[in-house]
């Protein structure tokens, strides 16, 4: 006689890890817009939005990367400062503060990642 044994099998568990990038923006509050992106450039149709500060996003990071970021702000008292930063990882690639009003804050990754 012979006996077979079934079992549910495991789903293998991915063995790489996942790169987070962060996108965010602090400053004094006001009317805030900008947009940034993985690859690609800031007025591309992969660039996303983004509206209000203080602003933040965390997304994975599939592939080779060169992330960007802009920040304007419009509808704050003089001297005032913007900042936006770029993190891999929770390390900083790049971080950029600028006066109100001023020229966009931009931040682009040194290099291209991955």
């Amino acid at each position: 006689m012979l006996l077979a044994v079934g079992g549910c099998a495991e789903t293998p568990t991915p063995t790489g890890s996942v790169d987070i990038v962060e996108f965010s923006a602090e400053g004094t509050s006001g009317t805030a817009f900008g947009s940034y992106v993985l690859v690609g450039d800031l007025l591309s149709t992969g660039a996303r939005s983004f509206s209000g500060l203080p602003f933040s996003a965390r997304v994975s990071a599939p592939g080779t990367i060169s992330p960007k970021m802009s920040v304007s702000v419009v509808d704050v008292p003089p001297n005032s400062r913007v900042t936006c930063r770029i993190t891999l990882n929770d390390e900083v690639l790049v971080q950029r503060t600028g006066d109100v009003p001023g020229r966009d804050v931009v931040c682009i990754a040194p290099e291209t990642i991955g």
